[in-house]
């Protein structure tokens, strides 16, 4: 740190913990779950060392929140986005802390054990959106539209849902970010089989696309998901054993398997 820290001034943050928080992300794309941890637990400790107001914050939200609703943690989110709040408020860094109340409205709304939770949750998620959108920003954009998506989808809103991830592919075409083309696409699948009329054709052409995706991009959990919503959609024995062929070639590729909850779920479904 020593010899490069005149970077952190030139670009506004400390470029290793930048580094380890992608490369957190990225060992989530191959299915390295004991690693995304421990790039996380790296950069944030680095983070600490170095005292940089914008690198504490992108050690708490790229490198714990985000890593962390990818893995479907909810709980997990929620607290790391009230830390990232926190963090945020006490630095007086906005950024990180409109990047914490969106995933924390999230979780709340995927948490909603009764109907007044999850309003809450989604005015939270759409206030912190509301400030996003005026920073006039694109980081991560494809994700926060998925995360707006599900929370969509979970208060019955499935039109708003398919508009916003709709939005998303053409903004993911326009600025190049694809890493999450292929959760787009499945969650787009899962939105069109809950309209009055399932759209049960369209659903499976977006599967399948999210598959080419997937596999496309080596991206193993993505892959895994898509398998499961595949196995949920089918209903004869054919059908059934091709989506069990699936799930159980991308469940075979990860490297560890400790018990997230997708990992959990594809046991069960295996079963």
């Amino acid at each position: 740190y020593e010899k490069h820290k005149s970077l952190d001034a030139l670009y506004g943050q400390d470029i290793k913990v930048a580094t380890l928080t992608y490369l957190g992300l990225n060992q989530w794309h191959q299915g390295k779950i004991s690693e995304i941890k421990s790039c996380g637990d790296e950069a944030f400790e680095l983070a600490q060392k170095i005292g940089s107001a914008n690198t504490i914050g992108i050690s708490h939200f790229v490198g714990r929140v985000l890593p962390l609703a990818l893995l479907d943690e909810t709980e997990a989110v929620l607290a790391a986005s009230d830390k990232t709040i926190e963090v945020a408020i006490a630095l007086e860094t906005p950024l990180w802390k409109v990047g914490g109340l969106m995933f924390k409205g999230w979780a709340m709304v995927r948490l909603g054990s009764d109907t007044e939770q999850a309003e809450q949750g989604m005015t939270i998620l759409e206030q912190g959106l509301a400030a996003y959108n005026g920073m006039n920003l694109g980081l991560f954009r494809p994700f926060i539209m998925i995360i707006y998506a599900q929370a969509c989808m979970k208060m019955g809103l499935i039109d708003k849902g398919l508009e916003t991830l709709n939005q998303s592919l053409d903004i993911s075409a326009a600025g190049g970010e694809h890493w999450l083309d292929a959760e787009t696409h499945r969650t787009i699948g899962e939105l069109l089989l809950l309209k009055p009329e399932p759209g049960r054709k369209q659903a499976e052409i977006k599967f399948h696309k999210a598959l080419d995706i997937a596999q496309q991009q080596a991206s193993t959990p993505q892959e895994l998901r898509i398998a499961m919503s595949l196995m949920k959609f089918y209903d004869s024995v054919e059908d059934l054993e091709y989506a069990r062929k699936i799930l159980q070639s991308a469940y075979d590729k990860f490297e560890d398997k400790q018990c997230t909850r997708d990992l959990l779920k594809a046991v069960q479904l295996l079963n």
